[in-house]
């Protein structure tokens, strides 16, 4: 059931095209996990993000690389 409510929405239409999607614009990674504790369920879901200070670290080596 957590694998089915991150598969897709309206307008990216598989489980595929919405983690290319989240990864491509936002660096980002969805996930989803069922835990048992005693008789209850429960639904955890989990992005991840890129910090945007490595990625400007990154942008500023590869910028001087690029000059040499």
């Amino acid at each position: 059931m957590s694998r089915m409510m991150i598969k897709q929405t309206d307008r990216l239409t598989s489980n595929a095209v919405l983690l290319e999607y989240l990864a491509e614009h936002y660096g980002a990674h969805l996930t989803s996990n069922v835990v048992k504790k005693g008789s209850d369920h429960i639904v955890k879901f989990s992005i991840e993000f890129v910090n945007d200070k490595f990625i400007m670290e990154d942008m500023i080596c590869l910028v001087i690389l690029q000059r040499c």
